[in-house]
């Protein structure tokens, strides 16, 4: 073969390689610009976690019981039921693929098997942790066992999938639950805002830690004082943060016109929370009880600088700085001395003042 036969081979190789390339490059753009549209708090604050992790090299290995595998199994088979319910309008996303071979039918299935692998993402993350090393089970685990639950993880959150777009589909039948049940409009519409995928995913890590720590902690009673302030204090705020995700997905136009108060939004927000958490929070302080209105005041600071940062008029890049930095900066005083959260009102109540500026203009 002559230099100019091997050279015409190489570009009608390289050719369609390049475009193939850049081809997916522009489909995994626009899939990740969606998912940080969708949730943007979550999603690039883990990606700031994840790659500071990395970043640092730090050489960590995780030691895992059966009793915390069980739990964590558990709670990433919920997650990723929870985000099968999320109401997808399926037309929009398979109108470019009209003009295929394939039947709507089979479209749809195509779609739904993305859909269910996409909200199983998590256990292929938690897969790769344990094929990395980074985290190492104190039992017997065989390695078929991980891949066979992200396969029924995937086949269950495919089943909810469908039968969800069939109950959609069936608008003959009668509801007739709702007439029976008398639920207050402003309870209704308070849970349709706020409840959802990412905060109902954080809440159930948030609590899942909570349970996992008080079990060591009741087998465990001698650990530092403001160490156990400090890990309660950080597992509320783990569960607090999609608030602010869940305050940029309310149709403000609506509320508008119903009650536009920051005042009525800002309660609501702070009412819901409280009732979602509470139970986490009565037994955190309990634990606290040394620092009983202390802890009280520091998680009402962090639901207040949440709360505030949901109605800022910002990026969501710098959202996710100030929520990091305020959670960090707490945090860490908390652990030096509980009492040292007291200093943080004066950021949150400037946030506040400048979040009810924000929410007004963007009315």
């Amino acid at each position: 073969m002559n230099s100019n036969t091997f050279s015409t081979a190489i570009r009608s190789i390289a050719v369609p390689a390049t475009v193939l390339a850049l081809f997916w490059t522009k489909v995994a753009v626009r899939r990740v610009i969606a998912l940080v549209k969708l949730s943007p708090i979550v999603v690039i604050g883990g990606t700031v976690f994840i790659v500071a992790f990395v970043y640092t090299k730090t050489d960590v290995a995780i030691s895992l019981n059966i009793e915390h595998f069980i739990i964590i199994m558990a709670l990433l088979f919920f997650a990723g039921l929870i985000y099968s319910f999320k109401s997808i309008n399926i037309p929009d996303k398979l109108i470019r693929y009209s003009k295929s071979a394939f039947s709507n039918h089979a479209l749809q299935r195509f779609f739904f098997i993305q859909r269910a692998i996409a909200n199983n993402v998590y256990t292929l993350v938690f897969m790769a942790l344990v094929f990395l090393k980074w985290i190492n089970p104190d039992f017997p685990l065989n390695p078929a066992i991980l891949p066979a639950l992200f396969l029924l993880f995937t086949v269950c959150s495919f089943g909810v999938l469908v039968m969800r777009h069939r109950d959609m589909q069936r608008t003959a039948r009668a509801v007739t639950w709702p007439r029976r049940v008398n639920i207050n409009a402003a309870i209704k519409s308070t849970v349709l805002d706020f409840m959802t995928p990412s905060f109902l995913l954080l809440a159930l890590i948030s609590v899942t830690l909570f349970v996992v720590v008080f079990i060591d902690y009741m087998s465990d009673t001698h650990i530092e004082a403001h160490l156990l302030f400090a890990i309660f204090l950080g597992i509320s705020a783990l569960g607090f943060t999609s608030i602010s995700d869940a305050l940029t997905g309310v149709n403000w136009a609506f509320y508008a016109v119903i009650n536009r108060a920051f005042t009525y939004q800002f309660k609501r927000a702070a009412l819901f929370l409280v009732a979602v958490f509470a139970p986490m929070i009565i037994i955190s302080a309990a634990v606290n009880a040394n620092y009983l209105f202390v802890y009280l005041y520091a998680e009402a600071l962090l639901i207040t600088f949440f709360i505030s940062a949901g109605f800022l008029n910002i990026p969501a890049p710098v959202s996710v700085f100030l929520i990091s930095g305020f959670t960090a900066i707490t945090l860490y005083i908390s652990y030096i001395n509980p009492y040292l959260t007291l200093i943080m009102a004066m950021p949150a109540t400037l946030l506040l003042i400048k979040a009810r500026s924000d929410y007004y203009d963007n009315l």
